[in-house]
C-alpha cells in the first residue's frame, strides 16, 4: 500500500465536482486564497475535511471525531473563510461575486480544499501508507 499518496490525489481531482468554467476572477480569487491561506490555516481545513468525512455511514466505525471536535473544526473554518472572503481577499472577492456571481466562489474554495487534502496526503507516514 506504500505510494498511494499521488495516485489517492489524482482520484480526489476527479471525484472533486467542478463548476463548468472558471473565469478570470475566479482565478485571481483563487490565487488570493491559496497564497493567504497559512499552514496552520491548512491543517484547520484538513481537520474539519476529515471530520465531515468521518459521518459517512462507510466509514463511520473506523473513523471517530466527536460531534464537540466537528463543532470547533466548524467554528474554526467559519473564521479561515471569513477572514480570507473579507480581509485578505476582499477585492477579489467582490469582483468574482459582481462578474461572476456567488456560485463561482466554490471553484475558488474547492483550490482551496485540494491544498488541505495535500497536506492530508502529503505527510510522510500517510504516504508510507
Amino acid at each position: 500500500m506504500r505510494n498511494l499518496a499521488l495516485p489517492a490525489l489524482l482520484l480526489l481531482g476527479l471525484a472533486t465536482p467542478m463548476a463548468a468554467k472558471a473565469g478570470v476572477y475566479s482565478d485571481d480569487l483563487s490565487r488570493c486564497l491559496v497564497s493567504h491561506t497559512r499552514e496552520a490555516d491548512q491543517i484547520v481545513m484538513a481537520q474539519w475535511i476529515f471530520g465531515i468525512m468521518s459521518v459517512h455511514p462507510d466509514v463511520s466505525s473506523i473513523a471517530k471525531v466527536d460531534d464537540a471536535a466537528r463543532t470547533t473544526n466548524s467554528k474554526k473554518m467559519a473564521l479561515i473563510f471569513q477572514t480570507l472572503l473579507t480581509e485578505s481577499c476582499k477585492d477579489e472577492t467582490a469582483k468574482e461575486v459582481k462578474y461572476e456571481g456567488t456560485e463561482a466562489l466554490k471553484n475558488s474554495f474547492e483550490v482551496v480544499g485540494k491544498i488541505a487534502m495535500q497536506t492530508l496526503l502529503g505527510n510522510p507516514k500517510v504516504a508510507a501508507e
